[in-house]
């Protein structure tokens, strides 16, 4: 995963960019998720099916902006990293 989004920004832009991304979504994932499966689970009588359903949302929405990453990344390797073209 790594390689993947290392390969989604330009040289002189990727350290920050991908810091900035995995901060806010630890942030918020890491702050809500918790919150939010707690209320679940009290508001479901302890049933497993919507901290299930919860976890499902969640991947699919990792699985939506690493779909929409894909052009953007074969983009950048077609044109170089600093958007000129070889």
């Amino acid at each position: 995963m790594a390689g993947y989004v290392a390969g989604a920004f330009p040289t002189r832009v990727r350290y920050t960019a991908i810091s900035i991304g995995y901060q806010f979504s630890g942030a918020v994932a890491g702050g809500l998720t918790p919150i939010v499966g707690t209320e679940l689970a009290e508001a479901s009588g302890g049933a497993w099916l919507p901290i299930a359903l919860l976890s499902t949302a969640l991947a699919s929405i990792k699985l939506l902006g690493i779909t929409l990453l894909r052009p953007h990344v074969r983009a950048l390797r077609r044109w170089g990293e600093d958007g000129a073209t070889n």
